[in-house]
C-alpha cells in the first residue's frame, strides 16, 4: 500500500516542485520557453499538465521555427503540446481594435454612391 502511495506522489512531488520554482521566478516575469516546457515533460507530469502551463503563463517566448520543432519532438513533447504552444505564440490577446479601413472612393462619404 505505501510502495503504491509513493508512486503516486512521485508526479505531484514533481508538480509542487515546478510550482515553487515558478514562483520564485514569478518576481522577474521570465516568459515561458521550449526549455521549460521540455523541462515538465522530462519530469513526466503529461500532457495535460504542460499544457495548462503553456495557457496560464503569463508570457511566452517560444522557438517555434522548423528545427526547434524537430527539437521538440526529439525531446518527447507530443503533437498536442506543440500545437498548443504555436497556438499561444500566434494567437497574442489584444484589447484594442484593429485600424479603420481607409476609405474608398465609394465610401470616402459614408453613403451609398449615387449613379445617374
Amino acid at each position: 500500500m505505501i510502495l503504491r502511495t509513493g508512486i503516486a506522489m512521485r508526479p505531484l512531488v514533481a508538480l509542487i516542485l515546478v510550482l515553487v520554482v515558478d514562483m520564485r521566478l514569478s518576481g522577474e516575469e521570465r516568459p515561458l520557453t521550449n526549455e521549460d516546457v521540455a523541462q515538465i515533460v522530462r519530469l513526466g507530469l503529461g500532457d495535460e499538465v504542460a499544457i495548462a502551463k503553456i495557457k496560464q503563463a503569463r508570457l511566452v517566448d517560444f522557438r517555434l521555427d522548423t528545427e526547434a520543432l524537430g527539437s521538440l519532438k526529439k525531446a518527447g513533447l507530443s503533437a498536442a503540446v506543440i500545437q498548443v504552444m504555436l497556438e499561444r505564440s500566434t494567437h497574442a490577446p489584444s484589447s484594442t481594435p484593429g485600424p479603420a479601413p481607409a476609405p474608398t472612393p465609394a465610401n470616402r462619404s459614408g453613403g451609398a454612391v449615387r449613379r445617374c
